[in-house]
């Protein structure tokens, strides 16, 4: 039978839908070579305790989260004490002052911006622009346009298995600028990916993701290069935080504590960390502090403990399941277990089976709460 009827089929047997996830957990265990009544069996049985295991995330009414693969940034800062906060503060302008006097700042800075900043959205418009990652600062020159202040837009562009071409309307005066590039692997090794010849970017700015390709020699080569030279310095920022600083003199701010957390999903398994990025002079209290605003961002309720008789039923169960992953009968399993643990005995394999998907779903599916 083709998928379709293989999942009415489950979906039969199950007696409910079967989601999206949980089936492409199926598809991934077992490659639907599905061969006989024991393959389906296999299938069903572990299509069961998936969808045990998938629980929706709960919602709250103060804050609408989801549970969202990947990792995140979001974090809520701790209350710095007046002296931690004073250290960071002389750190933050030390390191802004500092990085102002490099040389290939102030160059490029001299060059390009005309010894001025751009705000945030010229800075974003600045990335963005195809002018300044296919052309070199001769070509601003030669036409009279100002690097600094100005804007362009792609007009067409056509790739084929040598040659790149593009045309690009440089403002202001609208004029038609030609770009043609022979397509080849770079040389140089670039924290970017290579692609047709060129070299992909990503700038994360505080207003958002700037994208794109870029050639050697190209004005926005320039930026990058000098980044890379500023960061030879050892600020401690983040590799997009330089070439924003050089555009717009924001630095960020120096390190005290950093959170972030991490999230792996699968249709049976939910596993998150959380991790805190700290400077070695901060107190051990602003440290606790800042773990437990991760830890109640994340949490939906008390981070009570898990007993040890449910941790030991879950060990049990884990311990006895069939080679396929599916659970025998409850009837069986719950006799071998009050034979071996005569102090928390089970009358009613309802009760059993009950306790172990409890704790079943607390270990392997928490409740995690993220911010979409």
């Amino acid at each position: 039978m083709d998928e379709q009827e293989l999942r009415e089929e489950v979906e039969s047997r199950v007696g409910r839908p079967v989601s999206d996830d949980v089936w492409d957990f199926l598809r991934q265990r077992f490659g639907f070579h599905v061969e006989g009544a024991a393959d389906i069996e296999a299938l069903v049985a572990t299509a069961r305790h998936a969808m045990q295991l998938a629980e929706p995330v709960r919602r709250t009414k103060r804050r609408r989260k989801v549970a969202a693969a990947g990792s995140g940034t979001h974090f809520l800062e701790p209350r710095l004490l007046k002296r931690e906060e004073a250290r960071r503060d002389a750190l933050t302008r030390y390191f802004a002052r500092d990085a102002a006097r490099h040389p290939s700042v102030q160059e490029f800075r001299s060059e390009v911006l005309d010894n001025r900043s751009l705000s945030p959205e010229q800075a974003r418009a600045w990335l963005e622009s195809p002018a300044v990652r296919m052309f070199p600062l001769d070509k601003f020159r030669s036409a009279g346009i100002r690097p600094g202040k100005h804007s362009a837009s792609l007009v067409s562009h056509e790739s084929t298995a040598k040659r790149y071409r593009a045309c690009v309307r440089v403002n202001p005066g609208g004029q038609i600028w030609h770009y043609v590039e022979a397509l080849h692997p770079p040389k140089e090794p670039w924290d970017a990916i290579a692609v047709d010849g060129s070299y992909t970017f990503s700038i994360k700015a505080n207003v958002g993701w700037a994208q794109g390709r870029y050639r050697r020699r190209s004005v926005l080569h320039w930026l990058l290069s000098t980044a890379a030279k500023m960061a030879e310095r050892g600020y401690g920022w983040d590799s997009e935080s330089y070439p924003w600083f050089i555009l717009t003199a924001q630095a960020p701010r120096a390190l005290a504590v950093e959170g972030s957390w991490s999230l792996t999903t699968a249709a049976t398994n939910r596993n998150a960390s959380i991790n805190l990025k700290i400077a070695p002079w901060m107190s051990a209290n602003t440290v606790l502090a800042a773990y437990r605003n991760v830890q109640k961002d994340l949490l939906t309720g008390h981070n009570r403990p898990v007993s040890e008789r449910r941790l030991a039923l879950f060990r049990f169960v884990t311990d006895h399941t069939n080679d396929d992953g599916s659970i025998p009968p409850w009837h069986e399993i719950m006799a071998r277990w009050n034979n071996g643990h005569r102090n928390w005995r089970y009358t009613d394999r309802r009760n059993f089976a009950r306790d172990y998907w409890a704790v079943a779903r607390l270990l392997l599916s928490p409740q995690y709460r993220f911010f979409k």
